[in-house]
């Protein structure tokens, strides 16, 4: 069972009254597994840059915004792994 089945199985649990769990406990799964939006990215990117080098993001060349990108993708893509891994 992955982290995120866990957390949906807890978030919806079964025996509430008037409540089918399983079709909200699979859109809850599937939000997990989806792709993320360049705004996530570049959210991520731009804390990345501010938190490891203090950096100001209207300040960094194209380059550096790239390189905080692809960071930024691989960790929120290693994140939504670990999480949707089954154990």
């Amino acid at each position: 069972m992955s982290i995120v089945s866990r957390e949906a199985e807890l978030k919806y649990p079964t025996g509430v009254p008037g409540m089918d769990p399983a079709p909200l406990r699979s859109g809850y799964m599937d939000g997990a597994d989806r792709e993320f939006t360049q705004m996530e990215v570049e959210a991520a990117a731009h804390t990345l840059a501010k938190e490891l080098d203090n950096a100001d993001w209207g300040g960094i060349t194209p380059h550096q915004r790239f390189m905080y990108w692809e960071i930024a993708q691989k960790v929120l893509e290693a994140a939504r792994s670990q999480a949707l891994r089954e154990e």
